[in-house]
């Protein structure tokens, strides 16, 4: 599920940060699975400088940021030189024009060859703070590359969060009811939410009887209804829609479908609407069966049968009256609450008057189960003082009933809702969710302990600043999969394949504990990216691997991933080298050498392995002196579950950090700057695609002073006939004295001998 932090802080007694929406749920044992922050948030969007020269053909003009990079114009307005303006960078997420991107949010795609735009100019719509559609202008004084939310204020900027809710609080599914767990926690009285959206009138329980008679037979629902009048069916109102395309809601055709939408995402309830004759008295009766609504209904209350004593009609005129039903399983609140805020919030968005008559009804009640709790052990294990009185007020929030049976006993009749509360344990634990983690007293030692130095801490935000320097974005995947998302068996001991299975759950599929983290980012670059959204993943989290034999308890090791989605090319000859993702496979390489450089190990070098997980040629062994610190290569198959995003291929990197962070470190020296300057020149050179470029590379380096270094800068492919090039960047330079021209091109010479020794064929 995902919310935008504002709409749901209107359900809130006060303004929420996410970073406290995400403790306080976290407390109600709902996990918050990824934060977005897209516009004026986002940190690829950065303050850059106009410079004087006039757009090129393309509509580019030049930007500092604080390099001098091409900028797309998306309007015809040129801002005069000198003037600072807000850049996106490929990968920025951005708001998109109301009803054009599902989600309300576009990325960016990654930029093209040089001499390409690297990123676009936003406008104040494109930040989310207003309505404009011009280039924004940033007040003077901002330096060049910083983000921009460093410099605007951010009160109107929009937050997104994801949440996975469990099952057993299904009456979370809504902005209404994450309010209530969370406003739970901030007074403890587990009273209703205080939102806004409670006036005009909530409900009204029984009014118009005489017009609106409704009847409820299926067992553990509570339906709300609603006769709407005063209504033009063809001029109602357009709800607004932004928030709700944040949210992830499909845009529905019309606008009362539109309305039931937002309802039931605010409040969690299955809403249908039905457009009767006027005058004349309704019976609505709602049991079980299979869905029968007729087809002039807007929305569908699942499972459900409708029946209606008027017939509904097809083409609504003037003086028809809507009907609203709202119906839901978990309606904790008393007399129905939550269903008749939610038909009150459908006529507010429909600018209806007073409902001419509304009601509320539940059907018969499943028999409940009844589980006895010991308070003294219940005070003994959770350090609390809590009494009879108190576990019954914690209860009720969930429709619980508790009453003392004798001294130190509390019966518990357990609602229909909870399935998962079986017996006095769960029962414990429910109350310690319900009271709030942060009630439980803490067990602490009778002598003062000094802290120890948490290095390992201290490493892991070292590991985290530098990854997010090269742009890349963290993610959380869950440490528990089930059979569904495990990756395809390749073999027996492998490194993707389940290690640890858990106990079975009736009629639920296996699960297992994960052994690599890269299956989690596939699923989640699989589910929650786009197709125009080519960005690094990488996740810190823990893995667990089977014992060294079969009685071996399983170990626990810490590890980092990567993963970067690329656009895939067709295999070479003989399937050795994947066209196009050799420049990707250096970006890869390079990051985990960025990460092991900031942790100050030494060098890492990758060795070429055969491994089925990769395809053939891109898989390396990554080492740290002689440790085996973990792999690299493009993935064969998608390990997720799913099938891999159209167009796209996946490469993969994992290092285990429990190795790297227990190696000694190794500071390197500062380098000294030259005392001479130094020349740089691009040799492109054809290669066949058996020669792997680090081959290549290895050779170049040999040919010795006054040649520095030579590092791979682009490839490129003929889409004629496909042959491969590589443009090579050599560096030259010498401590005594500055390098004429006559001598560098001796030195290239020396380099496309060498090159041609290597296998290459130099132009």
């Amino acid at each position: 599920m995902r919310i935008p932090v504002s709409w749901l802080n209107e359900f809130l007694r006060r303004p929420l940060t996410a970073r406290e929406i995400n403790d306080l749920l976290g407390e109600a044992g709902i996990t918050v699975t990824g934060a977005d922050n897209p516009g004026v948030l986002s940190p690829k969007v950065l303050v850059g400088r106009v410079e004087g020269e006039p757009p090129d053909a393309g509509g580019l003009i030049q930007v500092a940021l604080p390099g001098r990079e091409p900028v797309g114009l998306p309007g015809a307005d040129v801002p005069a030189a000198g003037a600072l303006v807000a850049v996106a960078l490929p990968g920025a997420r951005l708001f998109a024009a109301p009803g054009t991107v599902a989600g309300g949010l576009r990325r960016l795609r990654l930029s093209g060859r040089q001499g390409r735009g690297v990123g676009v100019l936003c406008s104040e719509a494109e930040l989310g703070l207003g309505p404009a559609a011009e280039v924004l202008l940033l007040p003077e004084g901002a330096p060049p590359g910083v983000p921009v939310s460093a410099v605007l204020p951010t009160e109107q900027a929009e937050e997104l969060l994801s949440l996975r809710i469990p099952e057993t609080l299904p009456h979370c599914r809504g902005l209404w009811g994450l309010a209530l767990e969370i406003d739970h926690r901030l007074t403890g009285a587990g009273e209703l939410p205080n939102s806004a959206t409670r006036q005009p009138g909530s409900g009204g329980g029984g009014r118009g009887a005489e017009a609106l008679r409704l009847q409820v037979t299926a067992p553990d629902v509570t339906v709300g209804a609603a006769l709407l009048d005063g209504l033009r069916p063809d001029a109602l109102p357009e709800p607004d829609w932004r928030r709700a395309e944040l949210a992830g809601l499909a845009a529905a055709p019309g606008v009362l479908d539109r309305a039931l939408l937002i309802a039931g995402y605010e409040y969690g309830v299955r809403l249908a609407a039905y457009w009767l004759p006027a005058q004349r008295p309704v019976t609505v009766s709602v049991g079980p069966g299979a869905a029968q609504t007729p087809p002039t209904a807007a929305g569908e209350l699942d499972g459900l049968t409708v029946r209606l004593t008027a017939v509904p009609v097809a083409r609504p005129a003037a003086g028809a009256r809507l009907l609203v039903l709202a119906a839901t399983a978990t309606d904790l609140a008393p007399g129905g609450e939550r269903c008749s805020r939610a038909v009150a919030r459908v006529a507010r968005l429909l600018a209806a008057e007073a409902p001419e008559a509304a009601g509320v009804g539940s059907g018969p009640e499943s028999p409940r189960r009844t589980v006895g709790v010991d308070l003294d052990r219940l005070r003994r294990v959770t350090g609390t003082a809590l009494d009879a009185a108190q576990c019954a007020a914690l209860l009720e929030t969930i429709d619980g009933r508790g009453a003392a049976a004798e001294p130190g006993l509390l019966l518990v009749s357990v609602p229909p809702s909870r399935p998962d509360l079986r017996g006095e344990q769960e029962l414990v634990a429910e109350l310690v969710r319900l009271l709030g983690f942060r009630a439980v007293p803490a067990s602490l030692p009778t002598d003062p302990v000094t802290p120890g130095d948490d290095r390992r801490g201290r490493q892991r935000e070292v590991i985290r600043r530098t990854l997010t320097a090269r742009q890349c974005r963290e993610a959380m995947t869950p440490l528990v999969v089930e059979a569904g998302a495990a990756p395809d068996t390749l073999g027996q001991g492998h490194w993707l394949d389940p290690a640890v299975a858990l106990a079975d759950r009736e009629g639920s599929p296996p699960r297992f504990l994960r052994r690599s983290l890269v299956p989690g980012l596939a699923r989640a670059d699989a589910v929650h990216g786009d197709a125009a959204g080519l960005e690094t993943l990488f996740e810190l989290g823990t893995v667990v691997l089977p014992g060294g034999g079969p009685l071996a308890e399983p170990v626990e090791r810490t590890a980092l991933a990567l993963l970067a989605p690329v656009p895939p090319g067709p295999d070479g000859p003989d399937g050795l080298w994947p066209r196009g993702w050799e420049v990707e496979l250096g970006r890869l390489l390079g990051t985990c050498r960025a990460v092991v450089r900031a942790l100050q190990l030494g060098p890492l070098r990758a060795v070429p392995v055969s491994d089925p997980t990769f395809h053939p040629g891109t898989a390396a062994l990554l080492l740290v002196g002689q440790a085996e610190a973990g792999r690299l290569g493009a993935l064969r198959h998608c390990p997720s579950g799913l099938p891999a995003r159209a167009g796209q291929a996946l490469l993969a990197a994992e290092l285990d950090l429990d190795l790297l962070l227990s190696l000694p470190e190794r500071p390197s020296a500062a380098q000294t700057p030259p005392r001479f300057p130094e020349m740089q020149r691009d040799l492109s050179l054809p290669v066949p695609d058996g020669l792997a470029v680090a081959d290549l590379l290895t050779a170049l380096q040999q040919v010795g002073p006054p040649l520095r270094t030579a590092e791979l800068a682009d490839v490129y492919r003929d889409p004629g006939t496909g042959g491969r090039v590589l443009t090579v960047r050599l560096t030259f330079g010498s401590p005594m004295r500055t390098l004429g021209r006559d001598e560098t091109a001796q030195a290239v010479e020396q380099v496309r001998v060498a090159a041609r020794r290597a296998g290459a064929l130099p132009r």
